[in-house]
């Protein structure tokens, strides 16, 4: 291949340091269950860069959902007339039952 290592093929592919050789981390790579044909031409790394750069683009363009402000009376409400569904629900059951 085109690639070399200055350091005899020894160096440290850690997290830190994983661009420092490029023939070690490809090896790594390979080693690791990667193929050959899964790394990408110049032509596809730029489709694929313009690609993410559009989604972040139409990410920030995305307004979130305001949701109306519920008032705490509003709750109050809320809760009574679902308690009072659940009272009549439950009363109705128990006709049913007798």
């Amino acid at each position: 291949g085109k690639l070399k290592c200055r350091n005899n093929n020894k160096c440290n592919v850690k997290f830190d340091q994983r661009k420092r050789c490029k023939k070690c981390r490809l090896t790594k790579c390979f080693s690791a269950g990667m193929r050959k044909e899964w790394i990408l031409t110049p032509e596809e790394r730029q489709a694929k860069r313009i690609k993410i750069e559009e989604n972040r683009r139409s990410k920030q363009n995305l307004v979130p959902q305001q949701f109306p402000k519920i008032e705490s009376t509003d709750n109050y409400n809320l809760l009574l007339t679902l308690s009072n569904r659940v009272y009549l629900t439950q009363n109705d059951l128990s006709k049913d039952a007798t």
